[in-house]
């Protein structure tokens, strides 16, 4: 029996409606924000906005023989346009932790991050919009082609780097990793004393100041940090760029592709990179654009350059 097959609605009408909103999500995105709602719409245009142009161009560049480049890369917009929707979802999810002060809510805020994130890794690659699924879990990649039928499990480098980094900051807490689906480090309280630093964010890895330290606000800290595992994860769209150059050596290597059976090279750090240059210069911690947004989910709050992020200082401006 054959899976059902995802249809477009309208085709070209389907495409033009949704170039036209992204444009217009565009212009929402492009004014300054004065209050936390049009910051949200800002994020929020941006979230879908960039998860569109970055469907439709990897999408344009996996076009298949039969395809024109522009049907490949409206395609592609409208898929990417899906998934960037469902990541701004899961990125407002993460306030939860902090509002109902649960670490539990970091799963379903990482499922959805998953889905939407595969659904624009799946734009990029000219694929079918549900045709994969991935849930990183640890330092484990875990896939399910839809259309193949088949599931596979690979170990991520650089998640696994980001770990052993982490040992920097304090100890593996299992429970809290549990809970979270990432590997949770507490950091003691005497190096918060000593370095004021109450959370830091590696890939799949996340540190946070122990429970007893009573002067921040501990799961607003935490939200913040799987604000940032979210923004790491999303970047996954860079590696369909790249299948024209490794599909031939999957092809040509048997060695290769036995590694890239058991191993996932991912690119989300090099993805990730550009962002984190953006507000770098601006006098305060949160004018770079990664922590802004990473804060401005977690907490629902309106974020003005002038405010420092002690977890607990900045002011809740959305009326929550």
């Amino acid at each position: 029996m054959k899976l059902p097959t995802v249809h477009y609605l309208g085709g070209r009408y389907f495409c033009n409606t949704l170039c036209a909103l992204v444009l217009l999500c565009a212009a929402v995105g492009g004014v300054k924000a004065q209050t936390y709602q049009s910051q949200r719409m800002g994020l929020a245009a941006y979230n879908v906005g960039i998860n569109a142009l970055l469907g439709g161009v990897g999408a344009a560049i996996n076009k298949k023989p039969e395809q024109t480049l522009g049907n490949a890369f409206l395609k592609g917009l409208g898929k990417g346009a899906v998934g960037g929707l469902l990541i701004h979802q899961a990125k407002a999810v993460t306030y939860q932790i902090y509002a109902q002060e649960k670490l539990g809510w970091a799963w379903p805020a990482r499922i959805t991050n998953a889905i939407g994130s595969s659904i624009v890794q799946n734009a990029a690659a000219n694929r079918g919009m549900l045709d994969r699924m991935h849930l990183n879990l640890w330092i484990v990649r875990a896939d399910y082609d839809f259309k193949d039928r088949q599931f596979l499990l690979r170990a991520v480098p650089s998640t696994l780097a980001g770990a052993v980094y982490m040992h920097k900051y304090g100890s593996l807490n299992f429970s809290r990793s549990l809970q979270t689906g990432l590997f949770f480090y507490d950091i003691p309280s005497q190096k918060l004393i000593n370095t004021t630093q109450v959370g830091h964010a590696v890939a799949s890895s996340i540190a946070v100041g122990t429970p007893d330290f009573g002067e921040f606000n501990y799961h607003q800290v935490v939200a913040h940090e799987v604000m940032h595992n979210l923004q790491y994860e999303g970047a996954v769209w860079l590696n369909p760029y790249f299948n024209r150059i490794d599909q031939p050596l999957k092809e040509r290597y048997a060695w290769y592709k036995t590694f890239s059976r058991y191993i996932y090279l991912d690119f989300n750090y090099l993805a990730s990179s550009p962002l984190r240059l953006i507000g770098t210069k601006s006098p305060c911690h949160l004018g770079s654009f990664l922590e802004k947004e990473a804060q401005h989910y977690a907490a629902r709050m309106y974020i003005e350059c002038q405010e420092e992020y002690s977890g607990i200082e900045l002011q809740n401006t959305s009326g929550n």
